[in-house]
């Protein structure tokens, strides 16, 4: 058997972004784009030609709201149902604006999981929120 010689490129960690071509740092706000391959400046990325980035982020509100609910958790359950209810609003405003929405959402994400680590909530069910 004759061993691989070729470079595994999936797994070579991108160190410059695919639109500008300038170095990413680790305090830049990045998005993987193009299957994975490659990443690219939030700045730098046409959010007027993709979709909204935090669509599945619906159903993982909606999932958890159940979930706390069954489990008694009623403040945390109506929080996560909230964040379900104004982030299909951003889904539906998509691209309107949308290097602001982005902004938004990062700072929702992060007042609704503050929320959620008050209230108790597990930090596995945490994760789920990405």
């Amino acid at each position: 058997m004759q061993a691989i010689s070729a470079p595994v490129t999936w797994a070579t960690p991108c160190t410059h972004c695919a639109v500008c071509g300038t170095e990413l740092l680790w305090d830049d706000d990045t998005w993987v784009i193009d299957h994975g391959t490659t990443r690219a400046h939030e700045r730098c990325i046409d959010w007027q030609e993709r979709p909204f980035p935090f669509a599945w982020q619906v159903d993982v509100c909606r999932s958890l709201a159940h979930r706390l609910q069954r489990d008694g958790n009623v403040h945390a359950a109506h929080a996560c149902r909230s964040a379900r209810l104004w982030l299909d609003e951003q889904r539906h405003a998509w691209p309107h604006d949308a290097f602001r929405r982005l902004q938004s959402v990062r700072r929702m994400k992060t007042r609704l999981a503050a929320l959620l680590r008050r209230e108790g909530v597990a930090s596995q069910l945490l994760q789920r929120l990405g």
